[in-house]
C-alpha cells in the first residue's frame, strides 16, 4: 500500500469520526443536562460553555486541514512512518472516546464511531505495516511527532472556540 492510498483511507475514516461529533454533540450535552453523571468529561462545564455547533466545525476544519497538510507532506517526501505515527495518534484519541463512553455508561458523540473505525484501522495499519519496510524507532518517532503538532493544537483550539463564535456571529451578523 502506498503513503498516498494510506493517508486518503486515514482521512477519510478521520473525518467519519468527526462528523460523528459534529453531528451529535449539542443533542447530546442537552440530553445530559439533568444527569447524575453531569460531571463527566463532556459536560463538566455545561452545554452553554461547550462550542457551538458552526465553531466546532470549524475547530474541525482547521485539524482537517492541519492533518491533511501533514498527510501531504507524508506522500511528499515518502514518510511512511509519520503517516502511520499520525493514524496511531489518532487511534489513542478514539480509545479515549470509548474509555469516555465506558465511564459515563453511555455512548457520547465520537464513541459510536470510534468503535466502529478502529477495527478499520487496525486492517489498515496491519496492511500498510506489511506492505511497507518500516522502521520501529522512526515510527514511535512519527507518533511523538504527531502528538507533539496534534495535541497542543487541539488545546489551542478548544481555547480559541469563543473567538471563532465571535468571527462566525460577527461574519453572520444581520
Amino acid at each position: 500500500m502506498t503513503v498516498a492510498g494510506f493517508s486518503f483511507v486515514a482521512i477519510v475514516l478521520f473525518m467519519i469520526h468527526e462528523f460523528d461529533e459534529i453531528i451529535f454533540v449539542r443533542a447530546w450535552l442537552k440530553s445530559r443536562r439533568k444527569s447524575e453523571n453531569a460531571d463527566d468529561l463532556w459536560t463538566r462545564a455545561g452545554d452553554k460553555h461547550y462550542p457551538s455547533t458552526a465553531a466546532l466545525a470549524l475547530m474541525i476544519a482547521e485539524e482537517f486541514i492541519l492533518i491533511s497538510l501533514l498527510l501531504g507532506l507524508c506522500i511528499v517526501f515518502d514518510w511512511r512512518e509519520f503517516a502511520l505515527g499520525i493514524l496511531i495518534a489518532h487511534n489513542l484519541h478514539l480509545i479515549g472516546h470509548l474509555f469516555d463512553a465506558a465511564r459515563s455508561k453511555r455512548w457520547s458523540p465520537g464513541a459510536p464511531t470510534a468503535a466502529i473505525t478502529l477495527p478499520l484501522i487496525a486492517v489498515l495499519i496491519w496492511v500498510f505495516v506489511s506492505t511497507n519496510e518500516l522502521n520501529p524507532v522512526w515510527i514511535m518517532l512519527g507518533i511523538l511527532i504527531a502528538a507533539i503538532i496534534l495535541l497542543p493544537n487541539l488545546a489551542m483550539l478548544h481555547r480559541l472556540a469563543p473567538r471563532f463564535q465571535k468571527f462566525i456571529d460577527k461574519v453572520y451578523k444581520s
